[in-house]
């Protein structure tokens, strides 16, 4: 007869058993940004008739892992938020929408018709987005310490 004993077998799984445990928590800081996102956002929506506030929709991705997509319906949501009199000059963080940004520039002329930027969707988005980043690496980083 021969005898086989796995060494730190107990120990693998523990951490196999906290490795579900921090994902729970994962999703459970996703659900919290996600919410705070929605809420200052909403908060800082331009409200002239409240149509554009009424319009924040987040539904759970399908297919694509844990997460949702948030954001408002409203068709002018996005000129709202990147104003229509100039094209808009992201830095930094906001580069990467500087392609999408300049497409909602409907003013050529100098006559100044046009609304300026009103953000208040995007600056929320990254914050969050950077926190969910933050808080979720340091989760995974642990789980097998």
């Amino acid at each position: 007869m021969i005898k086989v004993k796995i060494t730190g077998a107990k120990v693998i799984a523990n951490k196999f058993s906290r490795a579900s445990q921090r994902l729970d928590d994962t999703k459970k800081i996703i659900d919290q940004e996600v919410d705070l996102l929605m809420s200052r956002s909403r908060n800082k929506a331009p409200e002239d008739t409240g149509a554009l506030k009424a319009s924040q929709f987040k539904i759970p991705l399908k297919n694509d892992g844990y997460g949702y997509r948030v954001g408002f319906r409203k068709f002018y949501a996005p000129f709202q938020e990147f104003g229509t009199l100039r094209s808009y000059k992201a830095t930094g963080e906001y580069a990467e929408f500087d392609k999408f940004a300049s497409t909602f520039r409907v003013s050529q002329d100098k006559s100044g018709k046009g609304n300026r930027p009103r953000r208040y969707f995007l600056h929320f988005y990254i914050i969050a987005r950077k926190s969910i980043l933050r808080k979720t690496g340091t989760v995974v980083k642990n789980i097998f310490k």
